[in-house]
């Protein structure tokens, strides 16, 4: 069942709430892809409404990151998410890179991905749901010459931290007595 379908059906009938417990174990039967499809549509909502967005210099802001987290420990899950591992033995868990609209505090779009595929894997994997009318900032561990290439080839602006060691015009930088500045670079073929 899609979520615009629940929400337009009698199951959370304020005559008849279903208890504390009742809701907590009845969650753990929803499929991770409700999650999804209900969280797509209140954004969807939230986007179409009347009031006015909040920008930048006529650009929305967005926030690129990733976490880990557990999920309902059944077989499916375990097969197609994968599973975490620890002393006390393992439970299905997953990764979700999030696209956060910082201005507006809205999450643009949550992505699951196994365990054992990378948060820049899954987003190369999601890159043209990236808004042109947005700058999309990311943390240092996003820093990849690829995904550059598609910010610029696509004309879709970003900031990506860099990484202090290993790229030259940052190194240089740092050793400079400038606080800002414009340099040109050759991405490298890697």
């Amino acid at each position: 069942m899609d979520a615009e379908l629940l929400f337009q059906s009698n199951l959370f009938s304020p005559k008849l709430p279903p208890t504390k417990s009742a809701f907590s174990l009845a969650r753990s039967k929803v499929s991770l892809s409700f999650f999804i499809d209900l969280f797509f549509f209140v954004t969807k909502i939230f986007y179409k409404t009347n009031i006015p967005l909040k920008r930048w210099k006529g650009f929305i802001l967005l926030a690129v990151d990733g976490t880990a987290v557990r999920v309902p420990d059944t077989p499916e899950d375990r097969c197609f998410i994968g599973v975490h591992e620890n002393q006390h033995g393992g439970v299905a868990a997953c990764k979700i890179l999030a696209i956060h609209d910082l201005l507006n505090k809205v999450f643009v779009r949550i992505i699951p991905h196994p365990r054992a595929v990378a948060e820049l894997v899954a987003l190369h994997l999601n890159f043209d749901h990236i808004p042109r009318h947005a700058i999309t900032i990311y943390d240092r561990h996003y820093c990849d010459s690829l995904l550059l290439d598609r910010h610029l080839k696509s004309k879709k602006p970003c900031v990506i931290r860099m990484k202090t060691r290993g790229v030259t015009v940052v190194e240089n930088f740092l050793k400079s007595d400038l606080t800002d500045a414009v340099v040109e670079f050759r991405i490298g073929e890697r």
